[in-house]
């Protein structure tokens, strides 16, 4: 997830009672379309649901991810928004949240007066003698779905352009993190749609 606003993400449910295929999307040529060369194996059935993060014509840009056996398993694809609704449950932060992305988990407690504590581990292994590491913590008032932060509860400091700087939105069964690279070592990002353990 590359340079994804938060503020235009989404929550959709599948709206088809026979289901629906993921397609590819414009990089396979004349795709997306409703057509063999442009369906993917992967099918969603009525009730999935997904984070939409894009669209293009008649069809967005959508994640699905699913816990199974404690791991996350994620499908991506493009997604006919006819075969697509919108919904908007209330957001409910609380919980240990895990990503098929990367080696990253968020947890999120429910706090005193309205707020949340939220913090983030995260590791990149290109071999065992490299291992990067990455962390944050805040604890937070979230107004809504959607918050943003910097790591420390915003606690202002001399190097405040290059701190760890978290984006969030909670939306139904899902919670989408971007950051700004800033958060740990080389290669080290929470930027992911992450699902509840």
């Amino acid at each position: 997830m590359v340079d994804v606003d938060l503020k235009t993400v989404a929550l959709y449910e599948v709206d088809t009672p026979t289901g629906i295929h993921f397609v590819h999307g414009p990089e396979a040529g004349s795709c997306p379309a409703a057509n063999d060369v442009c369906q993917q194996r992967a099918r969603l059935v009525k009730g999935n649901q997904v984070v939409v993060i894009s669209r293009f014509g008649d069809y967005a840009c959508a994640i699905y991810v699913a816990a199974r056996k404690g791991k996350a398993i994620a499908t991506s694809g493009w997604l006919p928004l006819s075969a697509l609704k919108t919904i908007e449950p209330s957001p409910h932060w609380a919980g240990h949240w895990i990503s098929d992305d990367s080696d990253a988990t968020i947890d999120v407690v429910a706090k005193d007066d309205a707020k949340i504590g939220i913090d983030g581990n995260a590791t990149w292994n290109s071999n065992p003698i490299d291992a990067q590491s990455g962390q944050f913590g805040a604890v937070i008032s979230p107004q809504g779905a959607f918050v943003s932060f910097t790591d420390g509860d915003n606690i202002k400091t001399a190097y405040a352009n290059s701190a760890c700087t978290i984006k969030a939105a909670q939306l139904g069964p899902y919670l989408v993190i971007t950051d700004n690279h800033n958060c740990g070592g080389s290669n080290v990002t929470f930027s992911s749609v992450y699902v509840r353990k």
